[in-house]
C-alpha cells in the first residue's frame, strides 16, 4: 500500500492506547450471556477448546467487539489470546464470536466493545476453562446417598451445576456453574458432593499427569438402587421394576409424572443430552452393580446388558463416548464374581472402554477398611469416600495401559461440545424477526433460560416486539440439546436509532448501521476516520486530494453497510466520495447505492488521481439504505475507500390515496388510485410486486396489470413522484388472481350416465365446449356447463374465460360416464320393536355386478341390528363412485323404554305382528284404544293407571296382560 501521508502520529497513538487501557473498565457494561460463569468445556484431543462467545450491548454504533483471556486475579494477557476482534461490524445490539485453539487452562474471559478505537464497553466472565467433562453413572454409590455427607473440595477448579431433579422427566434447569462444595449437588442427580469433588481436587493437584492444573467438571446421572436390567428396559421408555421396592422404577416420586415409567434411562438421558452437549464430555464413569448382586444376575446377563448400555448410550448421543468401567459388586456381606467378571469382559481400550478403580475390598468386612461403609454395608462414607475418590484418580491418571507406558489420557478420545448457534436479525418497524440457523429437527423459545418454560414459539423463527427477552433451545436429530444466546428484543430495537422525524441533515456515521461489513482482510469499518489496517481505529482524517471531512464512513474494497430508514421520510442521499489519501497511487473503486436492493446510483471507477464526487441520490421510498464498495475487477489493493460527509436529507410528497381493485381475473388485476392530498405529482410509478412496472402521466389514475399467474396472491402498488424527483410512500394492495380449476364431482369427474351434473367453478362467467368425446353428450349447455352424458366417455370440456382480451385465460378438464345401477328394494322383518328386539334388513335386489350400499354403510345383503332409538333405513347400488337411486325407506318404530305416558289409539297404534309380543311399559299411565290382533301379544305395565277406553279391542288369539307396577 502506498501513502500519501503518515498514517498517524504516533503521540496520538500512544495516548489512545493509553485511554484505553487505562478507562475501559469504567465504561457502560456489555452483556456477555455464553459462556456461562465457571463454564468448562472439554478439550479436544490436542488439549484445546473452542469457546463460543455472545451476548448484547446497548451502545448504539460499535465497529467490533474484542476479547481476550488473562491468570485469574491478574491482568496478565494469556500468551497468544491478548485483545483480538471476534465479531466485526456487529450490528443489531447482539456479538457472536469465538476464540479458537485455547489451550487447557482456567482463564478470566474480558470482553470490550470498541468504536473506530475508543472503547465503549466493557465486562468479563470471571471464570472459563477447558478441561475434562465427566458423566456420573450408575446406582446409588455413584449418585450419592440422602444421610451421608460429600467429602469438602479444595479447588476453585472443580465444577458442577448445584441442582437436582430426582427421578426426573425433565431437562435440566439453566447451568448455574460453580465450585462443587460438600453440601451442594451434581446436576441433575448428584446428591452432595459425595466423591466426584475429591477426585476433581485429585485430578487437578496430581502433578505430572495430563489433567494437572486444568479445570475439571461433574454432571450425575446416576439412579438409586438401579440395576442393569432396569436400564435395558427403560430404553424404549417401558416400565421396570426396582430390585429393592419391588414397583415400578421411581413410582410416585416425581410429581410431574407419578408412573415413573421411562425412568432410570431417560433421566440419563436428559443429562447427558444437555449438559454433555453443551459442554462435551471426556468419559462415561460407571460404578453399578451392587443391585445385581442382591438379584444374582449371572456373568452373560449382566455382561451383554452393560455392553448393551454403553452401546445405547453412544448411539443416543450421537458419539462414541469412552467408558471407565469401575468393578464393583458389593452387597452387605458379599460381592458377585459373575457381576465382576461381566464388566473385566467388557474393558476394551480399542472400543474406548477403560479400566475404572475395584471397590469391593473397601467395606466394613475387610477390617482396613472398617467403617467405611453405612451400617447396611452397602453405600460409602467418610473413609470409604476418600478412598474411592483416590482409586478413581488413580485408575485415570496411571500409565496402566500398553505395558505400562499409556494412561487413560492418553487413549481416550473426547468428545467435543456443540458450537453455540448463531442466530440472525432482521428489524421491521418495532418488530424483530430472530432466526435460528437451520439443520435441527425441533425450535423451543421460551421467554426463560430453562427448557422446561412455557413455550411461546416451535418455528425455526421467533417475531417480537417490545423489551422482550427469549431463548431458543434446539434439538439436534442425535438428540442433542444446544441453546442460542439471550435475545434482547429491547436492545435489538433501540440499536435503530436513524431519526424519525427530518429536521435537516442526518450523519450517518452517528447512527447504528442495521448491518454492516468490510473486506476481510481490512478489519472493521472506520466511523468518522479512514479505514487503516485490520485493527479497530487504525485510520485518519478522512481526505480526498487535500479535501478533509469531519464526518463520514472508512470502508476498505467489497464493502456494504445497510441502514434502516422510515420509508419516505428520507429523500436523498447526499456523499463526497473517492479513494482516502492514505493511498498515493492506484485504486479502483466504484461506489453504489441502493434502496431496498434496487440500484439507485452506481459511480464510475475512481482511483487516487480523481478529486471526490458530490452526489445526491433520490431515495424515494425505500425503508433499507444500502451502501457499496467493489473493486473494479483487480484486487482490492489499494482501495481504501472514503463516504465524506454521507448524510439524509429529506423533502415530503403525499402518497397516493383512496387505492381499489376494479379489475380481478385469473391473469389480470386492475389498480385504481386518487392523486395524494399534499405534493403535486408529475408522474406515478407503478409496482408489481416491489418491481417497477411502468410509468404514467399524472392524468391516469388506474392500471390493469397482465400476464399474471392464476390463483396467486400479488401486492399491487402506486408512489407518486414530484417534480424533484423525490417520491411518495409506496400506497399498495395484496390481491389474489382468481383460478379456473373446474370440477364436475369430488370423484375425478366421474359421473353417472343419463344424470345431469354442472360444474363446480374457481371463477364463473366464462363459456364451455366440447373439444372431443361430443357422441357421449345428450345434453350440454355453453354458458353453465351443466352436461347429460349417455356412455363411458371420455368427454373433454374446455372452459374459457376474459375470451378476447389480454385477460384470456383457459383450462380444460375429462369427464368419464358410468354406469347408474338399478334401484334395489328392501324389507325387514318387522316394523315395530321392543329395545331388546332384532331387526333383520334384507335387500331383495341383487345388484350384481355391482356393490350394494346400505345406509348405516353396511354392504351385506342382510344385516341384524338392535336399536335403541326409531330408525330409517334405505339402500343403494354402487357402482365405483356412481351410486343408484335410493331404494324404498324402512323405517323401525321402537318402543319408547318406560316414558311417563303411552297414548295408544286406534289404528295408527293397532298390533298386527304375528306372533311378535310387545311391551308397553310407562312410569305413570297407559290409555288404550287400539287392538290387538291374533296372534299378537301385548303386555302393558304402568306405575299408576291403565286405562282401556272405547275402542280398545284384544281379538281372540291376542295375548295381553295389564299390570300395575313400576318400570322393570
Amino acid at each position: 500500500m502506498t501513502r500519501k501521508r503518515k498514517s498517524f502520529p504516533l503521540i496520538w497513538a500512544t495516548l489512545i492506547s493509553l485511554i484505553v487501557c487505562n478507562h475501559y473498565f469504567t465504561q457502560a457494561q456489555i452483556v456477555v450471556d455464553l459462556p456461562v460463569n465457571n463454564s468448562v468445556f472439554q478439550r479436544n484431543a490436542s488439549n484445546h477448546a473452542t469457546i463460543n462467545i455472545a451476548g448484547n450491548y446497548s451502545s448504539g454504533v460499535i465497529s467490533s467487539v474484542q476479547a481476550r483471556l488473562v491468570s485469574p486475579g491478574t491482568s496478565s494477557p494469556i500468551s497468544g489470546f491478548d485483545w483480538s476482534i471476534i465479531d466485526v461490524d456487529p450490528s443489531k445490539g447482539q456479538f457472536y464470536g469465538s476464540l479458537s485453539n485455547v489451550p487447557a487452562g482456567w482463564y478470566t474471559l474480558e470482553i470490550r466493545s470498541v468504536k473506530s478505537g475508543t472503547v465503549i464497553q466493557s465486562t468479563s466472565v470471571n471464570r472459563v476453562g477447558v478441561g475434562d467433562v465427566f458423566l456420573a453413572f450408575g446406582q446409588s454409590n455413584a449418585q450419592g446417598y440422602p444421610g451421608i455427607s460429600g467429602l469438602p473440595v479444595s479447588s476453585e477448579k472443580v465444577i458442577s451445576h448445584n441442582y437436582i431433579d430426582s427421578c426426573s422427566f425433565e431437562v435440566p434447569h439453566f447451568p448455574v456453574l460453580g465450585k462443587i462444595t460438600s453440601s451442594s449437588n451434581i446436576g441433575q442427580h448428584g446428591i452432595t458432593s459425595w466423591y466426584w469433588g475429591k477426585l476433581g481436587d485429585n485430578l487437578v493437584n496430581n502433578s505430572g499427569t495430563d489433567a494437572t492444573g486444568i479445570p475439571v467438571a461433574f454432571f450425575d446421572a446416576a439412579s438409586s438402587g438401579a440395576s442393569v436390567q432396569n436400564f435395558v428396559d427403560s430404553f424404549e421408555g417401558g416400565s421396570t421394576i426396582n430390585p429393592f421396592t419391588g414397583i415400578q422404577f421411581c413410582k410416585g416420586i416425581n410429581p410431574d409424572d407419578t408412573t415413573g415409567v421411562g425412568t432410570p434411562y431417560i433421566t440419563f438421558l436428559k443429562t447427558i443430552r444437555y449438559y454433555n452437549s453443551l459442554y462435551g464430555i471426556r468419559a462415561i464413569l460407571w460404578l453399578q452393580g451392587e443391585s445385581d448382586t442382591h438379584l444374582g444376575t449371572s456373568l452373560a446377563n449382566y455382561q451383554t446388558r452393560l455392553s448393551s448400555i454403553i452401546s445405547r448410550t453412544r448411539s443416543d448421543f450421537g458419539a462414541t463416548i469412552p467408558w471407565v468401567i469401575s468393578r464393583t459388586s458389593w452387597y452387605q456381606t458379599a460381592g458377585s464374581s459373575n457381576v465382576l467378571n461381566g464388566q473385566s469382559n467388557l474393558l476394551n481400550t480399542g472400543n474406548q472402554v477403560f479400566t475404572g478403580p475395584v471397590t469391593d475390598d473397601v467395606n466394613n468386612t475387610n477390617l482396613p477398611f472398617s467403617g467405611s461403609r453405612d451400617s447396611p454395608n452397602v453405600h460409602f462414607q467418610s473413609g470409604g469416600l476418600s478412598e474411592i475418590a483416590n482409586r478413581w484418580s488413580s485408575s485415570l491418571t496411571s500409565n496402566i495401559y500398553n505395558s505400562n507406558t499409556q494412561s487413560f489420557y492418553n487413549l481416550s478420545n473426547p468428545v467435543n461440545p456443540n458450537t453455540v448457534p448463531e442466530m440472525t436479525y432482521s428489524v421491521a418497524g418495532n418488530n424483530v424477526t430472530v432466526t435460528a440457523p437451520g439443520g435441527y429437527v425441533s425450535y423451543r423459545w421460551v421467554t426463560t433460560n430453562n427448557y422446561e418454560s412455557t413455550v411461546v414459539s416451535t418455528s425455526q423463527s421467533l417475531t417480537s416486539s417490545g423489551n422482550n427477552t427469549y431463548r431458543c433451545f434446539m434439538t439436534k436429530a442425535n438428540g442433542q440439546i444446544v441453546m442460542s444466546q439471550k435475545v434482547d428484543i429491547g436492545k435489538i430495537t433501540n440499536q435503530q436509532t436513524i431519526p424519525s422525524s427530518c429536521s435537516g441533515s442526518v450523519y450517518l456515521s452517528d447512527y447504528t448501521p442495521y448491518s454492516l461489513q468490510n473486506d476481510p482482510s481490512n478489519g472493521p469499518i472506520s466511523f468518522d476516520q479512514s479505514n487503516g489496517g485490520s485493527s479497530d481505529g487504525d485510520g485518519t482524517q478522512l481526505m480526498i486530494n487535500g479535501l478533509t471531512y469531519s464526518k463520514g464512513l472508512g470502508v476498505y474494497g467489497s464493502s456494504e453497510i445497510v441502514y434502516k430508514v422510515t420509508p419516505g421520510l428520507y429523500t436523498n442521499l447526499r456523499a463526497s466520495i473517492g479513494v482516502d489519501d492514505d493511498i498515493s497511487t492506484g485504486g479502483s473503486v466504484i461506489f453504489k447505492v441502493y434502496g431496498d436492493n434496487n440500484l439507485l446510483y452506481t459511480s464510475s471507477t475512481l482511483s487516487s488521481s480523481n478529486n471526490a464526487v458530490d452526489i445526491n441520490v433520490p431515495l424515494c421510498s425505500y425503508s433499507t439504505i444500502k451502501l457499496v464498495t467493489e473493486n473494479s475487477g483487480d484486487g482490492s489493493v489499494n482501495d481504501m475507500a472514503d463516504w465524506g460527509d454521507v448524510r439524509f436529507t429529506c423533502e415530503t410528497i403525499g402518497t397516493p390515496i383512496s387505492l381499489s381493485n376494479f379489475k380481478k381475473g385469473s391473469k389480470c388485476l386492475g389498480l385504481a388510485w386518487s392523486a395524494p392530498a399534499s405534493g403535486s405529482p408529475v408522474s406515478y410509478e407503478v409496482y408489481l410486486n416491489g418491481n417497477l412496472v411502468t410509468t404514467l402521466g399524472s392524468g391516469t389514475l388506474s392500471y390493469i396489470f397482465s400476464g399474471l399467474s392464476q390463483s396467486t396472491t400479488y401486492t399491487i402498488g402506486v408512489k407518486a413522484v414530484s417534480c424533484s424527483g423525490a417520491k411518495s410512500a409506496t400506497a399498495s394492495l395484496s390481491v389474489q388472481t382468481n383460478g379456473i380449476l373446474i370440477s364436475y364431482s369430488p370423484n375425478f369427474n366421474f359421473i353417472c350416465i343419463g344424470d345431469s351434473v354442472t360444474p363446480v367453478l374457481d371463477n364463473p362467467g366464462g363459456i364451455f365446449t366440447i373439444t372431443s368425446g361430443s357422441e357421449y353428450v345428450n345434453h350440454f349447455n355453453t354458458s353453465t356447463g351443466k352436461i347429460v352424458i349417455n356412455g363411458s366417455g371420455p368427454v373433454n370440456v374446455k372452459y374459457i374465460i376474459d375470451q378476447g382480451t389480454a385477460c384470456y385465460d383457459s383450462t380444460g378438464t375429462t369427464i368419464y360416464g358410468q354406469v347408474k345401477p338399478s334401484t334395489p328394494v328392501i324389507s325387514a322383518n318387522i316394523n315395530l320393536l321392543n329395545t331388546k328386539d332384532t331387526l333383520t334388513l334384507t335387500s331383495n335386489t341383487n345388484c350384481s355386478p355391482y356393490n350394494l350400499v346400505w345406509s348405516n354403510d353396511s354392504t351385506s345383503t342382510s344385516f341384524k341390528v338392535k336399536l335403541a332409538d326409531t330408525t330409517s333405513f334405505y339402500a343403494r347400488c354402487k357402482n365405483s363412485f356412481c351410486f343408484s337411486n335410493s331404494s324404498n325407506i324402512i323405517q323401525a318404530k321402537v318402543i319408547p323404554d318406560c316414558p311417563n305416558t303411552f297414548t295408544l289409539s286406534s289404528t295408527v297404534s293397532d298390533l298386527d305382528y304375528g306372533t311378535e309380543s310387545f311391551d308397553f311399559f310407562a312410569k305413570n299411565t297407559i290409555s288404550a284404544a287400539n287392538k290387538v290382533f291374533s296372534a299378537t301379544g301385548a303386555i302393558f305395565r304402568a306405575g299408576k293407571s291403565i286405562q282401556l277406553t272405547p275402542g280398545f279391542e284384544a281379538r281372540a288369539g291376542a295375548v295381553f296382560s295389564a299390570t300395575i307396577l313400576g318400570c322393570p
